[in-house]
């Protein structure tokens, strides 16, 4: 017995490349979906070149064959074709093929998919129930709209860079591509709200998400924390600042006679006891008084009125998180809106919308 999957029956013309876009592509093949890449000539997608490592598809007795593994990371269930986007026989392929899709994905700059007469306008004119998806770097109707977005970036501007790292010490991008990533997957939340809105409907929408939308929905509890709380939040390490304890410490060695020492992540006034059977160590759970004193020590030590130094790449600084949550881009996209609103009343019904994610204010009223 063959089995199903959520999304059969749906295609997906994917023109992203790199990785937030491609990323939902790939999602989106996962649950079934059939998802056709559109790549450029020569080189195809950006990702194809980026390594080592390599994955090399040669036989030992032919000439290396070479392909980043990076790029098999975002790109596995996808079908793939090269088109160029400049060449008007392609464009007109490209438009086609786009018509005979449900999604068609992009993560070029705002307004460039309206060049082709591939937006959600012109493909809508022909198909009404189509759904279109954009990633950009800060919103397609924002005064940065046409700057270039990186993910190393905009954790500094977000604000992401200013929580991460030790105490005292230098912002730190999270170790892996996360603003891509979290991009990546608001909008798949997107993109499969749309299609169930379309069965209600059988109108399809259009989906934005930009990399600075989900940075900074990232924040979450710091940010009420700053609009509500009042607070500055800074670089814990691996320290939380509402709960104790929480953190790491060393574990003990199998052969180890004595409990480790105590540390900066384990409250004073909690026992230790360690389990020479395993190479985790218990904690009883602190005292309230205890847990307070442990949490009071650790905000004192936070560095919050310093301003950072970390860098990024060779002229950014990164932007002190509780500022980024008062910008103004903050305040007008979509969540900002809804946080800004709720932390000036009583708490209530807030927009529903994935976060990071924006709909269009408006879509077709023709009929499927």
């Amino acid at each position: 017995m063959t089995k199903t999957r959520p999304l059969d029956g749906i295609r997906v013309i994917d023109f992203s490349r790199v990785l937030a876009g491609p990323l939902v592509g790939q999602i989106l093949g996962d649950l079934g979906a059939d998802v056709i890449k559109i790549e450029r000539p020569g080189h195809g997608d950006d990702t194809r070149t980026w390594g080592p490592p390599w994955k090399n598809y040669a036989a030992d007795d032919e000439p290396e064959d070479l392909e980043a593994t990076y790029y098999m990371a975002i790109n596995r269930n996808k079908r793939s074709i090269v088109l160029d986007l400049k060449d008007a026989d392609d464009i007109a392929f490209a438009r086609r093929l786009a018509l005979t899709g449900d999604i068609v994905l992009d993560n070029f700059k705002p307004g460039f998919m309206a060049q082709l007469g591939l937006d959600r306008a012109s493909l809508a004119a022909d198909k009404p129930d189509i759904i279109t998806a954009t990633v950009t770097a800060f919103g397609g109707d924002t005064d940065a709209a046409n700057l270039p977005g990186y993910d190393l970036a905009v954790q500094g501007m977000s604000g992401i860079m200013h929580l991460t790292g030790e105490v005292g010490g230098r912002a730190l991008r999270v170790g892996i591509p996360v603003v891509d990533m979290l991009t990546g997957y608001n909008t798949t939340v997107g993109v499969l709200a749309a299609l169930h809105e379309r069965e209600q409907t059988g109108v399809g929408r259009h989906v934005e998400v930009s990399l600075m939308d989900a940075g900074l929905a990232a924040l979450l509890n710091h940010q009420t924390g700053v609009l509500m709380g009042g607070q500055n939040p800074g670089r814990g390490g691996n320290r939380h600042y509402s709960i104790a304890p929480y953190g790491a410490t060393p574990a003990p060695t199998a052969t180890s006679s004595s409990p480790p020492p105590t540390t900066s992540s384990t409250p004073a006034s909690a026992e230790s006891s360690v389990d020479p059977n395993s190479s985790t160590i218990r904690v009883s759970s602190p005292t309230r008084s205890g847990a307070r004193t442990w949490k009071n020590s650790t905000r004192s030590s936070n560095p919050r009125s310093r301003r950072t130094r970390g860098r990024i790449g060779s002229q950014s600084s990164a932007t002190k998180m509780s500022r980024a949550v008062r910008s103004t881009h903050f305040a007008k996209r979509s969540t900002g809106r809804s946080l800004w609103a709720w932390s000036r009343s009583s708490p209530g019904a807030t927009a529903i919308r994935p976060s990071g994610t924006r709909f269009a204010s408006t879509a077709p009223s023709s009929p499927r």
